[in-house]
């Protein structure tokens, strides 16, 4: 009757979504999942990992190199309770502003005197604390835009087991770099890399390139 056509035509058209399986396909996936191995996993768990003994390699006191650590995990809960920023100014600007600050506060991490002065360790600390806490949420945000849909969750924890799989290797390979070199160095010269890339990633995969729509 016309209460039952009504009501059937009233229902939208439901389109299937997006599964791992699909997702994987597309470049626009591999590529999240190489920011996710960069940014999320490497750089941020070297940096993590070694940050108090990166301070005390470069001549700063135990205590010194500890309230440091402090100020860079307030600098990294304020970036990524700042990633809400992404909604306004968009994924990509705001994800390589945060490697961008990364790479910044590494770099002047790397060129820092033995121990000369807090400036540079604070500037890297906030910086890269920063950086890599914006990072994360706004990748997440912009994997949802596209790979949106009921298998969400499944695609999430692909982009979250990548995280972990850099996550694992990056505390490892930047202390068997200390191992061999005696120095942080290359481990940070890793992290400005990881970062780079990340941003770099990103950017080819921005709104209106790749091959997924947002």
């Amino acid at each position: 009757d016309a209460r039952e056509i009504i009501q059937r035509t009233a229902v939208p058209a439901v389109t299937p979504g997006w599964d791992v399986k699909s997702a994987l396909r597309t470049r626009t996936f591999k590529v999240f999942l190489i920011i996710s191995f960069c940014n999320m996993g490497v750089a941020q768990q070297i940096t993590l990992a070694h940050f108090v003994y990166i301070l005390q390699d470069a001549g700063y006191a135990p205590m010194t190199a500890a309230s440091l650590f402090s100020i860079f995990g307030v600098a990294f809960a304020v970036g990524t309770f700042s990633s809400f920023l992404s909604d306004r100014f968009g994924r990509t600007y705001i994800f390589l502003g945060g490697c961008l600050l990364t790479v910044l506060g590494t770099a002047l991490m790397l060129a820092t005197s033995a121990g000369t002065s807090l400036l540079i360790p604070l500037a890297f600390g906030i910086s890269a604390g920063f950086g890599l806490g914006i990072t994360p949420p706004t990748c997440f945000a912009a994997v949802a835009d596209r790979f949106h849909g009921g298998n969400y969750g499944a695609i999430q924890g692909t982009i979250i087991l990548w995280c972990s799989i850099g996550g694992a290797i990056g505390p490892w390979l930047g202390g068997i770099l200390h191992d061999i070199t005696g120095t942080y160095e290359i481990a940070l010269l890793l992290v400005l890399l990881m970062a780079a890339i990340a941003g770099f990633a990103m950017w080819t995969v921005r709104p209106g390139k790749g091959d997924v729509a947002v």
